[in-house]
């Protein structure tokens, strides 16, 4: 019976370590480096861009909270037309907020796609970028329409800082374009 007992175990180990073995190598890279220097160099310039895009969305949101709050405010004056304004005003920070947020939740993630989907990542990366880059100049355009009928300086004050936000988040936009132009699929029309 100990016999028996002692084989099941030196067996049972056995397995053991087998499974480990093969659940520590499977998947790993090979450590010889990267199939594409040009990829990394790009993911490297780009990483401080997506950081910087994170922290102007979250400056981007605490303005539009400001906004809400100004609304919120104006609610119970008898101005309406002022309180359409600013509302008119919040809604356009929001939209450029919910594009800079998506964008940078798709660039945060550009290390989990895997080297041979790379290209296509940035084909689509670039021309989502392109995109947004147009349409928040619109809505700088709707911002600085709105902000000349607004009389609150509350309002103003948040709207000023917005547009600076969205300045700078058009900035991180053109440069992240420029840094993935090289990477893009040159059979594709890079037009939008």
């Amino acid at each position: 019976m100990e016999k028996r007992l002692k084989f099941s175990i030196f067996i049972f180990a056995g397995i053991c370590i087998a499974f480990f073995s093969a659940a520590c190598t499977t998947g790993r890279e090979p450590d010889s480096g990267s199939a594409n220097p040009s990829a990394d160099k790009t993911q490297a310039q780009i990483k401080p861009l997506v950081e910087t895009l994170y922290l102007k969305t979250k400056d981007l949101e605490v303005i539009y909270q400001d906004l809400r709050t100004v609304a919120n405010a104006h609610a119970l004056l008898p101005d309406d037309l002022q309180l359409s304004y600013i509302q008119k005003t919040a809604l356009y920070v929001q939209i450029v907020l919910q594009s800079a947020s998506s964008q940078w939740e798709f660039l945060s993630m550009m290390e989990s796609i895997k080297p041979a989907a790379l290209q296509d990542f940035y084909t689509l990366r670039h021309r989502a970028l392109r995109k947004t880059l147009d349409e928040t100049g619109y809505d700088i355009r709707f911002l600085k329409l709105y902000k000349t009928f607004i009389t609150s300086t509350e309002a103003q004050k948040d709207i000023l800082s917005a547009l600076t936000t969205i300045e700078e988040i058009r900035n991180i936009y053109g440069q992240l374009i420029d840094a993935i132009a090289p990477l893009v699929h040159q059979s594709l029309p890079t037009s939008i």
